[in-house]
């Protein structure tokens, strides 16, 4: 409530504006009296639409109003007066984006201007929580209420930040038993920073080494503590050294041969039949005898047969 008092000449009559009230929201629900005093009763009484008797004024827009007051010798006053509109807005001071796919985000909002007491609603119903948690991702219109039912609205976006996602790079296997198998982990998505598991405790690091063939879960854990996991398997690159064909050899000569091949492994193959390896699988000017023949692969895996050649002898 505000009152402004207006004073004329000492023959004219002045005024005080009382019992102001501001129109709430555009409700045209603003309203005043005008006290008069001095010059000669009765008066009347103008703000623009003609003379009254009556010096209530309701019904009032926010405006500027130019009251005039005559008194009974034609004296007057004028002066401009303005009733302010109580508006209310909704302002959003806090919003937390959902993680992990999950529906914990949440907004915090207030209200500005209007009356108290105020009631937010989000869409299930007016209460007096400014603070809504448990959101989902998805659009939210909140709208906030005040005492005299003045209203306002803000629509707020929940985003989920959503959890990592991983692939797996740079597989080597393991290579015949030497424990020697290694993988690296990708990730984007989430929020950094990362940490990896993949079944002997969290690391930093995203490239895991000397590694046994076998089953691994490979797990990423971002900043928010969202987790996805990934499997993977190493296998085990062994070698294999097969023997393909034989020849005994003849008539007491050096003429018998062994032909090898291999399974596995990686190349270039290196074959030793005693006396040095060679990229030759066959061998051939072998007398009769025990040969061990040894293959080694490029990673250094190995693998060896024996046989036996048999020499049918000479003519005696």
């Amino acid at each position: 409530v505000q009152n402004a008092t207006i004073n004329g000449s000492n023959s004219s009559p002045s005024f005080t504006v009382i019992n102001v009230l501001n129109e709430n929201c555009g409700a045209a629900d603003g309203s005043f009296e005008i006290a008069a005093a001095a010059g000669t009763a009765p008066y009347t009484y103008s703000i623009g639409a003609g003379n009254s008797t009556n010096p209530i004024f309701s019904n009032l827009n926010a405006a500027s109003y130019n009251i005039v007051v005559t008194d009974a010798l034609g004296c007057s006053v004028a002066q401009v007066f303005t009733v302010d509109e109580n508006n209310i807005s909704l302002n959003v001071d806090a919003i937390n984006n959902a993680t992990c796919g999950e529906s914990n985000g949440s907004i915090s909002v207030s209200g500005l201007g209007g009356t108290t007491p105020y009631l937010y609603d989000i869409g299930n119903g007016l209460n007096a929580n400014n603070t809504f948690a448990n959101l989902a991702t998805g659009t939210y219109d909140i709208t906030v209420v005040d005492g005299n039912a003045c209203t306002d609205n803000q629509i707020v976006v929940i985003m989920d930040i959503g959890s990592p996602t991983i692939s797996i790079i740079n597989i080597v296997n393991e290579n015949c038993g030497q424990s020697n198998g290694s993988f690296e982990i990708v990730t984007s998505g989430g929020t950094s920073p990362y940490t990896y598991n993949i079944g002997s405790g969290s690391s930093n690091f995203s490239v895991f080494t000397n590694l046994s063939s076998g089953n691994y879960t490979a797990t990423v854990t971002d900043n928010n503590g969202c987790t996805t996991t990934e499997s993977i398997t190493l296998e085990q690159l062994g070698i294999e050294l097969n023997i393909d064909a034989s020849m005994d050899a003849t008539c007491g000569q050096s003429n018998g041969s062994v032909t090898v091949s291999t399974n596995g492994g990686e190349a270039p193959f290196s074959y030793d039949i005693g006396n040095g390896g060679t990229s030759n699988n066959v061998f051939s000017n072998l007398s009769g005898g025990i040969y061990n023949i040894t293959l080694t692969d490029a990673n250094g895996c190995a693998d060896e047969e024996t046989i036996t050649l048999n020499n049918s002898g000479g003519i005696s």
